[in-house]
């Protein structure tokens, strides 16, 4: 079975020597856009087009899930939602590819909330197939079942990808408070590892100075679905949402973020850095 020429690189992973279709060790993300399927009048779901359609163009450009923009990964988009992987390869190790993955993943929902939506989804470890036309498996099964059964809006880690997060920590020369791992991750009361997305501001804002303004037009976005708008069920979703931005910014200079705090009425859980106290389960075998 050949394969067609204008495939890119990393496709040729996915196949065997005979060309047929090949399972891969790979981290996987899923991600879906929420709200999208509101009820809307006519009038209203041509100007909901417009902003989604705008706030996914800007999504894929700063995650990196253009199609021709695929060198390390693979990336599929159907409707409101998002496959993307990186595949084991040459020079790309176990925890390397669950980085990428978060960084893609941050990049994603940072931007998207900067147009003011939010996405939920989840990263898995596995085995995974993509071709340019078609994704499969059974670790992006295992995001999607984790992403349909999450309440808020984030990106939690499975257990796979979170002990190979807690084995890139332990492995850094400097695995200090500025660790790359302890800042792009966060834990919750009950020890669910998810993206911390707020830290990836310098991939989505081109101008440092504008880091400020992104965090208020974060905050901003929050404040507008806490006004009562929604039903308890999705209220609580974005009172989350608040703890989160309050609880990362509690990690920055406060003469920097003094005034940027969404300060809900009533709090939901609490958050923390990812680091070396966080419990995760050892990698299996098959990843030593």
């Amino acid at each position: 079975m050949a394969e067609p020429a204008s495939d890119p690189a990393v496709y040729r992973l996915f196949r065997d020597d005979e060309g047929e279709p090949l399972l891969r060790p790979s981290a996987v993300l899923f991600l879906d856009l929420l709200g999208t399927s509101e009820p809307r009048g006519e009038e209203e779901a041509q100007e909901h087009l417009l902003t989604t359609h705008r706030a996914l163009s800007g999504a894929r450009h700063h995650g990196g899930s253009e199609r021709w923009d695929q060198h390390m990964s693979v990336s599929s988009w159907f409707s409101d939602n998002l496959g993307l992987a990186f595949p084991l390869q040459p020079g790309l190790d176990f925890p390397a590819a669950v980085g990428l993955t978060v960084v893609a993943a941050a990049a994603h929902q940072l931007s998207l909330a900067l147009d003011g939506m939010f996405a939920r989804g989840a990263i898995a470890f596995g085995s995974f197939y993509a071709d340019p036309d078609f994704i499969a498996g059974p670790a992006l099964n295992n995001a999607v079942a984790i992403e349909k059964a999450a309440v808020w809006p984030r990106v939690t880690l499975d257990e796979d990808s979170a002990a190979l997060a807690m084995y890139g920590l332990l492995e850094q020369e400097f695995a200090g408070p500025t660790a790359a791992w302890r800042s792009s991750l966060m834990v919750d009361e009950d020890g669910v590892v998810f993206v911390n997305y707020l830290d990836s501001i310098e991939l989505v804002v081109e101008e440092a100075d504008r880091g400020r303004e992104a965090l208020r037009v974060h905050r901003d976005a929050v404040r507008r679905n806490l006004d009562g708008r929604h039903p308890p069920r999705v209220h609580d979703k974005y009172r989350a949402l608040a703890t989160y931005h309050d609880d990362f910014l509690a990690g920055c200079l406060q003469e920097y973020v003094d005034d940027l705090y969404v300060e809900p009425t009533e709090r939901l859980g609490a958050f923390k850095p990812f680091a070396h106290d966080v419990p995760a389960p050892e990698p299996r075998e098959a990843f030593e």
